[in-house]
């Protein structure tokens, strides 16, 4: 008895440490006076995303660099939204005044460019989207009659990819999400196509990379949403805690930071926050192996 009342408390507070060093690293994103806030994709420390704040849904892009917000939108647009970043230029969509529908668009600082595949449809609930960045290329998703289309943009031709959308490039690796017939992320290198599932999920989501780890959400039930981490052929699942294990989105990583977006309170916020160091999950996997040992052994104890 004595080891026991002496043990749990032990395995309690490895679990706070645990616990208060993911909650550190984790900061939320909020546009201030937003209702709803999703970041979308980060870029050394710059944050990129959409906030709306009234029951219009009328969305707006924003830059956080960390201390100030600011807005981006495709001028006289209906909403717009920014979705990938590298350097100091963003890329996303917008919906014209005229309500006519979506386009992608790039923004260097000064001044925006349309990002628009030729054969994108012309009907209003469809359109195109620029997602992701690196360099000079870009990628993203149009629909071509009723169906969604991954393209590569390298400035001057759009070239289809194998995937739905394509969400995110580094170098000649693009991430993504298809459907077969449930989405399904995966990894092209423009020669090789490999799917992402995460194991036991309903679907998976492919929506960024940055150092060959790749970042994106599954989902196990209809409200049940997690955020993963895949590198080197294995998985990290991650969830922010206010979330209660239920709707963590991953949206973008760069370096060992990682982004998106979480549900509370029937709200989003966004977060941002530090890859969790491989020492706090075994800190936390050892505690929870340890309460569950002495659940086991019961009163024998």
């Amino acid at each position: 008895m004595k080891f026991k009342s002496a043990f749990v408390p032990m395995l309690l507070l490895m679990l706070a440490a645990a616990a208060s060093s993911s909650a550190a690293a984790i900061k939320t994103i909020h546009f201030p006076g937003s209702l709803n806030t999703i970041a979308a994709d980060v870029y050394r420390g710059k944050v990129v995303g959409l906030y709306w704040n009234d029951s219009s849904a009328r969305q707006h892009g924003f830059i956080y660099d960390g201390t100030s917000y600011t807005t981006i939108d495709w001028p006289d647009a209906l909403s717009t939204a920014l979705l990938g970043i590298d350097g100091d230029t963003v890329v996303g969509g917008f919906r014209p005044q005229d309500g006519s529908r979506y386009r992608g668009f790039k923004y260097d600082g000064s001044a925006f460019t349309l990002v628009d595949p030729p054969l994108a449809t012309s009907q209003p609930i469809n359109g195109s989207a620029a997602r992701g960045i690196h360099g000079g290329n870009i990628v993203g998703d149009y629909y071509r009659g009723q169906s969604q289309q991954g393209y590569l943009f390298d400035g001057s031709s759009y070239v289809d990819l194998p995937g739905a959308q394509a969400e995110d490039i580094e170098g000649n690796k693009i991430v993504g999400v298809y459907r077969s017939p449930e989405n399904r992320g995966y990894i092209y290198d423009g020669v090789t196509f490999s799917t992402i599932h995460y194991p036991g999920s309903v679907s998976t989501g492919a929506s960024g990379i940055s150092n060959n780890r790749v970042v994106g959400s599954y989902r196990t039930g209809p409200n049940a949403v997690h955020g993963f981490l895949f590198h080197d052929d294995k998985f990290t699942s991650f969830d922010v805690p206010a979330s209660l294990g239920e709707d963590t989105s991953i949206e973008g990583i760069y370096g060992n930071t990682i982004i998106g977006s979480y549900i509370i309170g029937g709200k989003y916020r966004g977060f941002i926050a530090a890859i969790p160091e491989p020492q706090s999950l075994l800190l936390f996997a050892c505690a929870l192996l340890g309460i569950a040992r002495v659940r086991q052994l019961g009163g024998r104890l």
